[in-house]
């Protein structure tokens, strides 16, 4: 498996994803500003040991460079 980034990883279909990706046992990097996102969902998620959250807008270039660094994939939502 490999390292995931998601973008809006507290938002309905973010969270969704990272559990998803969570449950087949990549390593998830979340990155999200709470603007939309839910911290209830940031939560549930934090459980998970292979789940990091990060908190920062996708408009702040270091926050992304953060977020992405060394992920095989990122799934900006």
């Amino acid at each position: 498996m490999g390292k995931v980034c998601v973008t809006g990883a507290a938002g309905f279909i973010g969270g969704h994803l990272a559990e998803e990706l969570l449950k087949q046992g990549h390593e998830v990097v979340g990155l999200d500003d709470f603007s939309t996102g839910k911290r209830d969902t940031a939560a549930q998620l934090l459980r998970h040991p292979a789940f990091r959250l990060l908190e920062g807008s996708i408009a702040d270039p270091y926050a992304v460079a953060r977020a992405v660094s060394d992920a095989k994939w990122v799934f900006h939502l």
